[in-house]
């Protein structure tokens, strides 16, 4: 995978003429060991060398202005729109005074604590227990809901009855309220 992408990279630096005679040889090489990078290597070729025979299609007088009017016409948030003052400058600076060393000391006090051979046996083990408790939770609903469908058969029918209507009845409150619709035809 990296040896694709590698692989990608150097065509892509070779399509702009920016490989050393080295570079390229090692590119030829890796071309030659592989068909598919052969394959990929002509297309990407032939793709670049249509995007440079393209013809260049000037605009029509006025589009830039045009467009720069519709973009000036287009109605702005009202965030964008507020102007911030000395305070919102004044709370981003109490911010950052406040931040910066809260997180320096959080950062040394987790340094402390990785190094600490105490502090991540305690992890470990509130990591392992915590494992543990989940594993033994979903192994019980597993053999409750298990004991369930056994000892009572009609149980996943009745679920699966119910969740379609449901799903019929609340389609049908939003249908007959008046929400707007998905795709309305004009």
């Amino acid at each position: 995978m990296v040896n694709e992408l590698n692989t990608q990279h150097s065509m892509n630096n070779a399509l702009d003429h920016e490989l050393s005679a080295a570079e390229l040889d090692a590119l030829n090489t890796q071309l030659e060991a592989s068909p598919e990078a052969t394959e990929y290597w002509r297309r990407l070729r032939r793709i670049d060398q249509l995007l440079r025979n393209a013809p260049l299609i000037r605009p029509l007088p006025g589009f830039s202005d045009r467009v720069m009017v519709a973009i000036a016409s287009m109605p702005l948030s009202a965030f964008a729109n507020k102007q911030f003052g000395l305070g919102a400058a004044l709370g981003l600076v109490a911010a950052a005074v406040l931040t910066v060393p809260l997180l320096s000391v959080a950062a040394i006090l987790l340094v402390n604590a990785i190094i600490d051979p105490g502090t991540m046996n305690g992890l470990l083990q509130v990591v392992t227990a915590g494992t543990s408790y989940v594993i033994d939770v979903v192994s019980d609903l597993g053999s409750g809901l298990h004991t369930l469908v056994t000892e009572t058969p009609m149980v996943p029918a009745l679920i699966s009855t119910v969740i379609p209507v449901s799903m019929l009845w609340v389609w049908m409150i939003w249908y007959f309220s008046g929400s707007p619709r998905l795709f309305t035809r004009q």
